[in-house]
């Protein structure tokens, strides 16, 4: 089982504190021997199956350093900026890096590059040579249902061989020597040496070994092995075992809350797309079918329609003015609550008013279901609870300011903590805001903490701005800002360690007192910590402009 939670103890002099996370490796980067050779050498570079490229390498102290100009030509993109540092983009990986000046050219090392991408960098020492490929980092295979989450767009095709099993291939790829698993008996995955990786499958596929079908591309595959024609997506007539029927509501508050049936589940991520008013809602692993009368209509939004793919649904809907929207999911529904902006009907509504549109926020409520977190058993209070309606009023807050929410939870469900991590690296969110609350063996003890992960700046620059809101509550003392490897020594919080945007870790009080608990159960407090925490978005947002 991924990501186990377990009890770590805290010396803050005489006293210990429990606190609920869980650790996983560290990812390792792949490390090069040292190799001195002549400078200034014409290499030939490939990323994944495009065309290699000719780029002029420097070898100095075993880095291979190569002029940013020469990035492009592979489709990536940089950007200079202050104090020697690029800023280089892929898709939608986008990453820092030192850059020097060799021969009158900036240039980056590539191998430093590579590992900042978690992309893979393979050197054939016969021949000046170098292949660049994304890496697979977490697998899941579950009920039929194979999950792939990888740190760069990837094109599986699913065939069947010779004895009739049915196989998934994804070429140009590497997989991470820290691959996160989490795997039902019946399948094999292997790293073949034309740099593909196959996944095998124990189920029969009735279809000749010739038959191929290409999936839905992304870097986070979702592929229903039922649902596996080897025929193109069917975008046009709506397919699914019932008509999927909608209902909404328009509440007094500027709110639209809209429910969206489905036929099975759980389902833990929802992956979200937004340009500007038009959203799009990819539904992993399921089918909806729309029936046409039951198509929604409200002056909050327009355009609404689900198509179907071969292993997954898409929502899709337009805004029709700037708006909040909170996306989340059940096991029965997909929950969908779009919240106008509080101005009157003559009222100016731009960007001033909803600061934080076009923003993807992840909240992530702590625990849930099995796993209860820490409790309080005198008073009759566990932490999933807290954590939930925290987090949900800190979801509402951030949509009021025009954020769009992806909820890792909306109800007491459990999601593992790799179902966490790839919800928000999936969506690709800007922020990860993960609530819990904290435990001690000494009842007198209290306050809020907020943590980051060791050795990433923006993370810190967020959690000192999220805390010094914070600090400002009457409610419950600020004990001030941590780093996670504190706590967790040699690794820290896997969350933090495993989202790819800065993140943050909020334990906003101690179970165990009596005065933070009463404090955290109150609405009124519960409400003024998410007006809190968004104030601390917003100054990091200022600050950051991003």
């Amino acid at each position: 089982m991924l990501g186990r939670h377990r009890q770590k103890t805290l010396c803050i002099g005489s006293l210990l504190m429990a606190s609920f996370f869980a650790c996983g490796t560290h990812a390792n980067a792949i490390t090069f021997a040292s190799h001195f050779r002549k400078r200034d050498q014409k290499w030939s570079v490939q990323w994944q199956n495009q065309p290699a490229i000719s780029a002029h390498l420097d070898l100095t102290d075993g880095q291979h350093y190569v002029p940013l100009r020469d990035l492009a030509k592979l489709g990536w993109k940089y950007k200079l900026g202050k104090l020697g540092e690029a800023t280089v983009s892929v898709g939608t990986n986008k990453v820092n890096i030192p850059y020097r000046s060799i021969s009158q050219v900036n240039s980056v090392s590539l191998d430093s590059l590579c590992e900042r991408l978690d992309f893979t960098l393979l050197h054939n020492d016969d021949q000046e040579s170098l292949t660049i490929l994304p890496r697979i980092e977490a697998i899941r295979y579950q009920s039929g249902e194979l999950w792939v989450d990888a740190s760069a767009d990837l094109q599986p095709i699913a065939k069947s061989n010779s004895n009739g099993q049915l196989l998934v291939v994804v070429s140009a790829v590497a997989l991470n020597p820290d691959l996160v698993t989490q795997l039902d008996p019946g399948v094999s995955i292997t790293q073949l040496p034309d740099n593909s990786v196959q996944f095998l499958f124990d189920q029969s596929e009735p279809a000749n070994e010739s038959s191929s079908s290409k999936l839905v591309p992304g870097r986070h595959l979702d592929v229903n092995l039922s649902q596996i024609t080897f025929a193109s997506a069917d975008t046009t007539a709506p397919i699914g075992p019932t008509k999927t029927s909608l209902t909404i509501k328009e509440l007094p508050t500027h709110e639209i809350d809209l429910n969206i049936p489905i036929p099975h589940g759980p389902y833990s991520n929802l992956i979200v797309q937004q340009t500007g008013l038009q959203f799009h809602i990819d539904v992993p692993g399921i089918k909806l079918a729309l029936d046409p009368a039951a198509i929604p209509k409200s002056d909050g939004f327009h355009r609404f329609n689900i198509t179907n793919y071969q292993s997954n649904s898409q929502i899709s809907f337009n805004l029709t003015k700037l708006s909040g929207v909170i996306v989340g999911v059940t096991s029965t529904e997909i929950s969908i609550k779009i919240f106008e902006p509080n101005a009157g009907p003559n009222s100016l509504v731009n960007q001033q008013n909803m600061p934080l549109f076009g923003k993807l926020l992840v909240v992530d409520p702590g625990h849930g279901g099995k796993d209860t977190g820490a409790k309080n058993r005198a008073m009759g209070i566990e932490e999933k609870t807290l954590t939930l309606e925290i987090g949900s009023r800190l979801a509402t807050t951030l949509a009021k300011q025009g954020a769009t929410v992806a909820m890792t939870r909306i109800d007491d469900s459990y999601p593992t903590l790799a179902d966490r991590c790839i919800n928000a690296n999936s969506n690709h969110g800007n922020l990860f805001l993960c609530v819990h609350i904290n435990q001690i063996n000494n009842p007198d003890f209290r306050g809020s903490i907020t943590f980051y992960h060791t050795g990433r700046p923006h993370s810190l620059q967020l959690a000192e701005d999220v805390e010094n809101q914070l600090a400002d509550l009457n409610a419950i003392p600020s004990i001030g800002v941590w780093r996670d490897t504190r706590i967790a020594v040699h690794q820290g919080f896997y969350v933090l360690r495993n989202t790819k945007m800065p993140s943050i870790l909020m334990e906003l009080g101690f179970i165990s007192n009596r005065q933070d608990v009463l404090a955290l159960e109150d609405h009124e407090v519960q409400k003024q910590i998410a007006i809190a925490v968004t104030y601390g978005v917003e100054h990091y947002f200022k600050e950051h402009n991003n």
